[in-house]
């Protein structure tokens, strides 16, 4: 059975932005996961974090959308619909921690899961790592 981790989107944005200073990282990471055959679980809210980040952060919206369909194509990546329960579990994490809403939602989905939170927000990053594993890549 793969490993399992729940990625934030903050790793699959900075993978797409070249300019970035943690491009590098993030994208050798995503390669060597995805070579090792680990599988990624994300909330749905990824594509939409992913969708206005790209189009924020470039003015291209046709980049969001190749990007949200190449994503959607990945056989690596599992999204996870946002359910009452998962819902819940966030609520009580954004209160706890201290979170905002979508960290908190991958948050409560690595502790559902019982894997590792990967994550290049460092604010979410420090908040999380009490509470469930965090991988900066």
């Amino acid at each position: 059975m793969p490993q399992v981790v729940v990625i934030d989107a903050s790793v699959w944005v900075t993978s797409l932005m070249t300019r970035d200073a943690s491009y590098a990282a993030a994208r050798t990471w995503l390669e060597n996961y995805r070579a090792s055959g680990g599988l990624q679980v994300a909330p749905v809210l990824l594509l939409i974090e992913i969708a206005g980040a790209v189009v924020r952060r470039t003015g291209r919206p046709q980049f969001a959308r190749r990007a949200c369909d190449e994503l959607l194509r990945a056989p690596e990546l599992r999204l996870v619909p946002i359910d009452h329960e998962l819902g819940q579990e966030a609520t009580q994490i954004a209160i706890d921690l201290g979170m905002r809403a979508a960290d908190a939602l991958y948050v409560a989905l690595a502790h559902k899961l019982h894997a590792p939170l990967v994550s290049l927000d460092r604010e979410q990053a420090m908040r999380a790592d009490p509470f469930v594993k965090v991988v900066v890549p």
